[in-house]
C-alpha cells in the first residue's frame, strides 16, 4: 500500500485518549466566567465551572480547559490533559461558538484543530499563562508555549516509531480576543533549536462535523474542498444557519497545498498553509492566523475584510420578500462566489468585500432539505458531552418548527436588480401517519427539474425535493407550489407506498395509507452491526437522524460502531423517545489502517478515561508485533462475553495478512488472528466474494458467525443491509446478551430483507453441528407480499470439494425440506437471492445462513479442508 493511501486511510480513523490529569488550580481564586458579557468586553480565564462550557456536536471542553470570549463569540482552548480526537495534545482550540441563552443548546462543530510546522509535528502545550484577561483592556490574551509533538496518528497508520521523533524546537502561540470582534487572532512563533536548518510551511489543519455543516470558500463556494488560497479564508456554514466557522490568513496569506488536497479526500477539514520557511537553527519565524465564528459566515469575513490593507467595499440591500436567514450569495462575474451572507429579520443584509469584485447577486432560501421530527430549536447530539440541553430539545413537548415563509432560489442576477428577487411562497405539506410509526418519506417534484449551480445551490437530499423521517403521527414539510409525488416506507418491513400531492394554498392533509406487512417469525430480530453517524470522521448523517432512519426502516437494533470511538448512542435514543422502537448496542469499530478494521460489541468502557478508554493504535502500536497481540489489547474494551467482527474482508484483515482461499495460506502470519467471533459476508451490497471466504474459513474449522451490514455512513443504508439474530427473548429489555448469544452460536442471517430460515426439527440448524450421516433440513423464506421467487443455492463442501446446487422457488410453495445424506464430515450453506422486480429502490433480495455441520460418526466434526496454513 502507498504512502498516499495509508495516510489516506489513517485519518479516516478518530482518535480516543486516556484519562487527563486532575485539575491542579485552585477554583476559589478564579473569577466567574459565568456572568455575561456586554459591548466592548472580553475575558480570558481557566474554566472551573460546567455552565460555561461549550455544547454541540462536537463539544469537547471540559473544566481546566481555557476559556477565551466576548460578547458575540466564545472559544476553548484545550489545557491539561488529553484530547477526544486526533491531536491529543494540549494547547489547540477545541470548541468555537456564539453565546447563547441558558438552556439553548450549543452548536460547537471543530472535531478538533492543531497548529502543525508541517504536517507531523504539531503543538504540545507545557504552559498556559493569561497575558490579559480583558477586564481592563477589553482585549483578552492566552499565551500558550510548549515543544514538539510527533502526529502520532501518522506514526501509527504506518507504524513507524522514526515519524515519533521530532526535531529540538518550541512552539509559542498567543490566542488574543478583542472585545466585539468574532476573530481570534493566533500568531504562533516557532523557535528551531535544531542545529540543522530546515524548510517548512507552517499551517493549520481543523476537523470538524462535515454531518451538519459544507465547506464555503471564494472562488468554489459549496462546490470547494477546505483547502483554498483563493482569497485567503475557507468557511464552513451550518445547516439551519446556527453556526458558521472560518480558517482565515494573516498577512502572509495561504497558499494552495497538495497535503491538504490529500487530507479533504478523506475527511471533513480545512487545512490553512503558510508559505514555506527557511528557518536557521537557534532561529524562529512567525505566522499569525485568525479563526471566526458566527451565526453568519459574512459577519466573519467582513470582520476580517475590515482590517485587512487591500481595498474593499460595503454591499447592502434589502429583500423584496422582507424575510430573514436567506442565504445571500455574493458573486463574480463568472458566477463564482466571493463570499455569503444571511439576511436580517426585516430582510436586510450587508457585507465587506473586496472592491471590484461582486457583480452579481443569487438568494436561497432553500433548508437543508432534510426533516426530522423535531424542534427547530433542537440541538445536535454529541458523543462526549450528550448535554441536558441538547437532549431535552428532543423532547415530545418541543415546540413544533415554525413553517419558513419562502422557499427555493432566486437569480443570479446583477447587483443592481438585487432588491427585486423574489422566492417562492412555502405551503405546508402535513403528513398523517395513522398508526404513529417512524416513517422515511421522500417527496419528489413532478416536471423538469431546475438545474442546480452547486456553487451556490445546496444539493437536495438524494436527488429529492425533500427527505423526512417522523417520530410518531404527524409531519410537516414546507414546499413549493407544485406536484409532487411522496414515497413512504419502512424498509423491508412494510411495501413502500406511494402518493401523488398537488401543492397549493388549499392542499388538505395527506394521509398515509396502512402498511403492507409481513409477520417475522417468533424469536428473530433485525440488527445492523455496522453503521457510522457524527463520531465518525467519516460520517455523514448527526447521531439523531441515524437512530431516527434506524427506527423508520424497520431495525430492532442499531450498533454505534463509529471509528475509534466509544459513542453511546442510548441517551440520545430515549431523548427521542424511541426506546420502545428502537435498541442501541454499545460498539466501536477499532480502525488500525494497515491491519484492517474490526467491531467489538457490546462495549464495557471506563467512564473514568477520555472516551471510555477506547484504545488508541496510533500512540500504542510499539506495544505490539502483531495482529493477534494488537487485539488481545483492544478486546479490553469488550464485555466478558462480547463479539468481536472481521470488517470488510478482503479490502480488510484477509488482504493485509495475505490469506489465499485456494489453499487456505496466510502469507503474513503477523497480520492475522483468529481471535473473532464473525464476519461481514454482506456489506451494503451482495457480492461473491466474501460468502466465498465465510465459506472457506467455516470448511477449515472456524467457528464464525455470518453478518450483514449496510456500513452506512450517510443518511441511508440501515435496513437495507442487516442482520437477523434468533434470540431466546426478543422481547427483552436489553437485547444485547441475547444477540451476542445468537452470534457466538451462529444463529444469524445476513440479509438485504428476506430472512432465510434452516431448521432441523424445531431445532435452529445454521452454525450447528448434527451428529449422524442422515437429517432432514427444513427451508423457507420470509418476506413481504411482492417477493414471490427467487434461487436457494446449496453448496456442500467435504472431502472432495465442493458441490453447488440451484432450486428455482414460488414462495407461496414453502416450506420446502431436503434429505441430507452423508458418507463423510461435511458442511452444507444455504443462500438466497431473487430477481423479482423490487417496488422501490433498495438492495437485490438476498440471503445467507452460516453453514451447517454434519457430524456423520458422532465424535466430533472433523473440518474437510486443511486448517488454515502460516507462510
Amino acid at each position: 500500500m502507498s504512502f498516499r493511501a495509508v495516510l489516506m486511510l489513517a485519518l479516516l480513523v478518530g482518535c480516543p485518549d486516556p484519562a487527563e490529569d486532575p485539575l491542579a488550580f485552585d477554583t476559589d481564586a478564579l473569577p466567574d466566567l459565568t456572568l455575561p458579557l456586554g459591548e466592548g468586553q472580553a475575558r480570558a480565564g481557566q474554566i472551573h465551572q460546567f455552565e460555561v462550557l461549550i455544547g454541540g456536536p462536537s463539544a469537547e471542553g471540559r473544566e481546566g480547559d481555557f476559556l477565551i470570549e466576548n460578547a458575540v463569540a466564545r472559544f476553548i482552548v484545550q489545557g491539561k490533559g488529553v484530547s477526544h480526537h486526533y491531536n491529543q495534545f494540549a494547547g489547540a482550540v477545541i470548541d468555537a461558538d456564539i453565546p447563547r441563552p441558558a438552556g439553548a443548546p450549543g452548536a460547537d462543530i471543530l472535531d478538533d484543530h492543531f497548529p502543525a510546522f508541517d504536517l507531523g509535528i504539531v503543538l504540545r502545550a507545557k504552559a498556559f499563562e493569561i497575558l490579559d484577561d480583558g477586564s481592563g483592556s477589553g482585549t483578552a490574551h492566552l499565551q500558550v508555549r510548549g515543544d514538539g509533538g510527533p502526529l502520532e496518528l501518522l506514526a501509527g497508520a504506518i507504524e513507524s516509531e522514526t515519524h515519533l521523533r521530532v526535531p529540538e524546537l518550541r512552539f509559542t502561540t498567543d490566542y488574543i480576543l478583542p472585545a466585539d470582534s468574532p476573530l481570534l487572532q493566533m500568531t504562533t512563533t516557532v523557535h528551531w533549536d535544531d542545529p540543522n536548518p530546515t524548510s517548512r510551511a507552517p499551517m493549520d489543519v481543523l476537523m470538524y462535523a462535515g454531518e451538519v455543516a459544507a465547506p464555503y470558500t471564494p472562488g468554489g463556494g459549496l462546490a470547494s474542498n477546505g483547502n483554498s488560497s483563493d482569497g485567503g479564508w475557507m468557511g464552513l456554514v451550518g445547516h439551519d444557519h446556527r453556526i458558521a466557522v472560518a480558517l482565515l490568513a494573516g498577512p502572509d496569506g495561504f497558499v494552495d497545498s497538495s497535503v491538504g488536497d490529500l487530507l479533504f479526500e478523506v475527511g471533513t477539514l480545512l487545512t490553512g498553509t503558510a508559505p514555506t520557511v527557511d528557518v536557521a537553527s537557534s532561529a524562529s519565524v512567525t505566522y499569525t492566523r485568525y479563526l471566526g465564528v458566527s451565526d453568519d459566515l459574512g459577519d466573519i469575513t467582513s470582520a476580517w475584510h475590515a482590517m485587512g490593507d487591500a481595498p474593499t467595499e460595503t454591499l447592502s440591500g434589502t429583500l423584496a420578500d422582507g424575510v430573514g436567514g436567506v442565504r445571500v450569495h455574493l458573486l463574480d462575474a463568472a458566477g463564482d462566489p466571493v463570499a455569503m451572507t444571511l439576511s436580517d429579520a426585516d430582510g436586510s443584509w450587508s457585507a465587506v468585500v473586496p472592491q471590484g469584485q461582486v457583480t452579481q447577486v443569487a438568494l436561497d432560501a432553500n433548508p437543508s432539505g432534510l426533516f426530522l421530527d423535531l424542534a427547530d430549536d433542537h440541538g445536535w447530539a454529541g458523543p462526549y458531552t450528550p448535554g441536558s440541553h441538547t437532549l431535552s430539545s428532543y423532547g415530545d413537548g418541543s415546540t413544533p418548527p415554525p413553517l419558513p415563509s419562502v422557499v427555493g432560489v432566486a437569480g443570479p442576477v446583477p447587483l443592481a436588480e438585487a432588491d427585486a428577487l423574489t422566492l417562492q411562497p412555502a405551503f405546508p405539506l402535513t403528513l398523517q401517519i395513522p398508526d404513529g410509526v417512524p416513517t422515511v418519506f421522500e417527496v419528489a417534484r413532478q416536471g423538469e427539474s431546475v438545474p442546480r449551480d452547486p456553487r451556490w445551490m445546496r444539493p437536495l437530499p438524494e436527488g429529492f425535493q425533500a427527505v423526512a423521517v417522523n417520530r410518531d403521527g404527524q409531519l410537516r414539510l414546507p414546499l413549493p407550489a407544485g406536484d409532487f409525488t411522496v414515497h413512504a416506507r419502512r424498509g423491508f418491513r412494510g411495501t413502500p407506498v406511494s402518493m401523488s400531492v398537488t401543492l397549493d394554498q388549499s392542499t388538505p392533509d395527506l394521509v398515509v395509507p396502512t402498511f403492507d406487512t409481513w409477520q417475522v417469525p417468533d424469536g428473530f430480530v433485525a440488527g445492523d452491526p455496522h453503521s457510522h453517524s457524527l463520531p465518525s470522521p467519516d460520517g455523514r448523517t448527526p447521531m439523531e437522524s441515524r437512530l431516527l432512519v434506524s427506527a423508520a426502516m424497520g431495525l430492532d437494533l442499531h450498533f454505534g460502531t463509529d471509528h475509534d470511538h466509544h459513542a453511546d448512542y442510548r441517551p440520545t435514543l430515549e431523548a427521542l423517545g424511541l426506546q420502545g422502537r428502537l435498541q442501541s448496542i454499545h460498539a466501536t469499530e477499532f480502525s488500525p489502517p494497515t491491519r484492517g478494521h474490526y467491531n467489538l460489541w457490546p462495549l464495557q468502557p471506563d467512564r473514568q478515561q477520555v472516551n471510555g478508554g477506547a484504545t488508541r493504535w496510533w500512540s500504542r502500536f510499539t506495544e505490539w508485533t502483531n495482529t493477534d497481540e494488537m487485539i488481545a489489547l483492544a478486546r479490553r474494551s469488550l464485555a466478558s462475553d462480547g463479539v468481536m467482527s472481521v470488517n470488510h474482508g478482503r479490502s480488510g484483515m484477509f488482504s493485509f495478512a495475505s490469506y489465499d482461499p485456494a489453499d487456505g495460506s496466510i502469507g503474513r502470519p503477523d497480520h492475522w488472528t483468529d481471535r473473532f467471533e464473525a464476519m461481514e459476508v454482506l456489506n451494503r451490497n451482495h457480492g461473491e466474494e466474501l460468502p466465498a471466504d465465510f465459506r472457506d474459513l467455516t470448511a477449515r474449522g472456524h467457528e464464525v458467525a455470518p453478518l450483514g451490514v449496510s456500513d452506512a455512513h450517510g443518511l441511508f443504508g440501515p435496513g437495507e443491509a442487516f442482520t437477523w439474530f434468533l434470540v431466546d427473548d426478543p422481547s427483552a429489555d436489553d437485547l444485547s446478551e441475547g444477540v451476542v448469544a445468537a452470534t457466538r452460536r451462529q444463529a444469524t442471517v445476513a440479509s438485504t430483507g428476506p430472512l432465510l430460515t434452516v431448521f432441523t426439527g424445531d431445532d435452529w440448524a445454521g452454525g450447528a453441528t448434527l451428529e449422524g450421516g442422515r437429517h432432514t433440513l427444513t427451508v423457507d423464506v420470509h418476506g413481504p407480499a411482492w417477493l414471490t421467487s427467487g434461487t436457494l443455492t446449496r453448496t456442500r463442501i467435504g472431502p472432495d470439494g465442493e458441490q453447488v446446487f440451484t432450486d428455482a422457488l414460488d414462495l407461496a410453495g414453502g416450506p420446502w425440506t431436503f434429505e441430507l445424506v452423508s458418507a463423510d464430515d461435511e458442511v452444507w450453506f444455504f443462500e438466497f437471492e431473487s430477481a423479482d422486480p423490487r417496488p422501490y429502490k433498495a438492495p437485490t433480495p438476498w440471503a445467507m445462513t452460516a453453514g451447517v455441520r454434519i457430524d456423520v460418526q458422532g465424535d466430533g466434526w472433523t473440518p474437510p479442508l486443511e486448517p488454515l496454513t502460516r507462510q
